[in-house]
């Protein structure tokens, strides 16, 4: 099994080396599997919740990341039917952009044994369109994810309380 995982990163990043020289974001926001508390204060909420549309992971994340001043990247991890097992914001406020850590994503994803996915972050400018850097990225994310079984679900944008769905887009 190790093997046939081995090999799909592999084909997923070019190399094992690629992988373990990603760089790590400077700040990570851990979400309770439990209360659904950030860093053991309360926040979150998110924690056993069903995300079934693209309308309710937009809704929670225009909430929680949409109005920041600097960029985050949001993963939230489900189980088969939906329901939130944990969600983890990825945070780079050095940079413009989040520093994305897709081997700290699956090491998560495997440790909470999360079989779906939802992928959203935010653009600071006010505008919620997908650049380049985006659709780069969420095909970098479905592939890495596909290769290890995990399906992701869609991959949100949003700005204020504006956002943009990249699988409605046809863009995953």
């Amino acid at each position: 099994m190790s093997r046939i995982w081995v090999g799909r990163a592999r084909s997923a990043f070019g190399s094992l080396t690629a992988i373990r020289q990603m760089a790590l974001p400077t700040k990570v926001y851990h979400y309770d599997l439990m209360g659904g508390k950030r860093n053991g204060r309360p926040g979150g909420g998110i924690v056993g919740r069903r995300l079934d549309c693209p309308e309710g992971a937009a809704r929670y994340l225009c909430r929680t990341i949409g109005h920041s001043p600097v960029e985050h990247l949001s993963v939230i991890y489900l189980c088969p039917d939906n329901a939130v097992l944990g969600e983890e914001i990825y945070s780079d406020q050095s940079a413009a952009q989040v520093t994305v850590v897709l081997r700290q994503i699956v090491k998560c994803a495997l440790g909470l044994n999360a079989q779906r996915l939802v992928f959203g972050h935010n653009h600071p400018s006010g505008d919620p369109e997908p650049s380049r850097d985006d659709v780069h990225l969420t095909g970098l994310a479905w592939r890495t994810c596909r290769a290890i079984e995990i399906t992701m679900l869609d991959h949100i944008v949003v700005a204020g309380d504006r956002w943009v769905s990249m699988l409605r887009r046809g863009m995953m």
